[in-house]
Order: structure tokens, then C-alpha cells, then sequence
């Protein structure tokens, strides 16, 4: 296969018409234009150009070669700029993926913003509880939550959330009363997170203190957004992330159970892959997320 820089030095003597002339071109020695053609001659086994003491000509075979390698140079020079362009400006397809019920309350607003900046970006989201693996299904950042395992991935925290206790009036009513203690959840119909949860306990910390608090699991389930509509019918008490439970807690659909305690801090990071030039399609996406109020506890 011929070399790169060959195939330019061939071209450049050409459209300069001279040897001389594609040095000042390439800004090169003369010498060392008319070693790489020669070396293009060598590897083909064929003469490319006919030298005169006062012209240069083209042979037939020169003719058709140089024809495709200005082609061949010509389309190589869009990839470049269309990639160094990507790198510029923001455009092309950015794939996000981020846990259910984290995606669809944290990243609406963010998107919108985003895509009203970024004219020339499409987004690909791709909401899933599972652990995405970005490098094999081609996805270009993610939002995840908890504590990063060791990975060849770019992890950069933007904020925290925890999970609370909550539940709504009526259930409390109906229950007959309040729990004024983690061992007390022992006795109320509770709304267990499989995903966070093991067995029948909730780790709860109030200051330096933690307790594994016993609960009666009446329903478990892996989905949060299953378990908030349940707290909100008055199933139980549910141990939510305050992101979702805001917006009901605000409104006096659901009140806080033991306000004092929580699951304790969970970092939220966005991850992607490591690379050594970021495009500009998710760099402007990282700046969004590293200023969203959203994420902001």
C-alpha cells in the first residue's frame, strides 16, 4: 500500500508543475519530495512521470493515478474537516441512557434546554434500570446513581439525592398512627424497593446513627414509579428518592414519615467513556448537567 505522504508529494508536484514548487508547497526540501515520489514509482513498479531538464509530464498511467489520488485527497480532506468540525460544533446523534424513573424526572428540562441550544443534535434516550454497557452498545453518556465501580469509564459526580420515608394522609389516618421510631415501621404496611432493599429491612440513618430497621413488606417491587402511585392510593409507607416524591409532598398528596431519617446521601454521576478528544455534542451535554438545578439536593 502507498504511503500517505507520498501520494501528497506526487499531487502537490503536479498542481505545482514542479518539483521545486511542490516544496515550497509542503514546505519540505526539494530533495525530499523527489525521494517520496520516487519511493511511489519504487512501490508501484511503474513511472508516473517523465522528467525533462525543462518539464514534467505525466505518463499514461501517471495520468489515471493522479486523477484518483487528487479524488482520493480531496474527499480525505472532508472527513478531516467534517471530524474536526464535529469536535467544534455540536451536531450528529447524542445517545443518553439513565435509570427509569431518574431519567424521566431529572433529564426533561435538561433536554430542553439542551436541544434548544444545540440545533443540530439529535438525541437518542434510552431509559433502563439494567447497567448499560456504553462501549458495546454505542452509547454516548449516562446517568447513574450510587457509589461507581472501578471502570475504564469517566465518572464525574453532579449532585446527590436520598431516599425517604413517605406516605399519604389517608394511609396514616387509616392506620391509626404515626411511627415515631425506625422499629415502629414493624407494624405498618411498608412499600419495599428491590432493587435497594434486601430482605425485610431499610438501613436508615438519622445523624451518626444507623439502624436496620424490621419492616412487614405488604407489596415489592423493582419499579419506584409502581410504588409512589401505591404510597399516593394509600397503600403504605414507601421509601422514595426526594426527587420523586417532591412534587406530592409540596401539594400534601403524601407527608414525610419520620423526617428526621433517611437511606443517607446516594452520589448521582454522569459517566461516559474515556477519550482523549471529547465532541462538542457532549461536551456542551456535561456542561448542562454539571449546572442543572435538577440534580442539585
Amino acid at each position: 500500500m502507498s504511503d500517505l505522504d507520498e501520494i501528497a508529494a506526487f499531487t502537490a508536484v503536479i498542481k505545482a508543475g514542479s518539483f521545486t514548487g511542490a516544496a515550497r508547497v509542503l514546505k519540505a526540501p526539494k530533495s525530499t519530495i523527489s525521494r517520496k515520489v520516487a519511493s511511489l514509482e519504487d512501490r508501484l513498479g511503474v513511472a508516473l512521470i517523465h522528467r525533462t531538464t525543462r518539464k514534467l509530464h505525466l505518463t499514461d498511467v501517471g495520468t489515471r493515478y493522479y486523477r484518483s489520488c487528487a479524488r482520493i485527497l480531496s474527499e480525505l480532506a472532508e472527513v478531516e474537516a467534517a471530524a474536526k468540525s464535529a469536535q467544534e460544533a455540536a451536531r450528529g446523534l447524542l445517545r443518553i441512557t439513565a435509570p427509569v424513573e431518574l431519567g424521566t424526572a431529572f433529564l426533561e428540562e435538561v433536554l430542553e434546554r439542551y436541544l434548544q441550544a444545540n440545533k443540530e443534535v439529535e438525541v437518542d434516550l434510552l431509559f433502563t434500570d439494567r447497567v448499560v454497557d456504553l462501549i458495546e452498545e454505542g452509547v454516548d453518556v449516562a446517568i447513574r446513581a450510587g457509589q461507581m465501580a472501578d471502570s475504564s469509564l469517566v465518572a464525574k459526580r453532579i449532585g446527590s439525592d436520598e431516599f425517604r420515608l413517605v406516605a399519604s394522609p389517608s394511609y396514616l389516618k387509616k392506620a391509626g398512627k404515626t411511627p415515631a421510631h425506625p422499629r415502629d415501621l414493624s407494624t405498618h404496611s411498608c412499600l419495599l424497593f428491590t432493587t435497594q432493599s434486601e430482605g425485610g429491612t431499610w438501613h436508615l440513618e438519622n445523624g451518626k446513627t444507623h439502624v436496620e430497621a424490621e419492616i412487614l413488606s405488604r407489596v415489592r417491587s423493582s419499579s419506584l414509579g409502581i410504588l409512589l402511585n401505591l404510597a399516593l392510593r394509600g397503600e403504605g409507607i414507601a421509601l422514595l428518592p426526594t426527587f420523586m416524591a417532591r412534587d406530592a409532598i409540596r401539594t400534601g398528596k403524601l407527608v414525610r414519615v419520620l423526617p428526621e431519617w433517611s437511606s443517607g446521601k446516594e452520589p448521582l454521576y454522569v459517566v461516559y467513556p474515556a477519550q482523549r478528544f471529547l465532541p462538542a455534542k457532549l461536551k456542551s451535554f456535561l456542561a448542562m448537567l454539571s449546572a442543572a438545578s435538577e440534580f442539585k439536593s
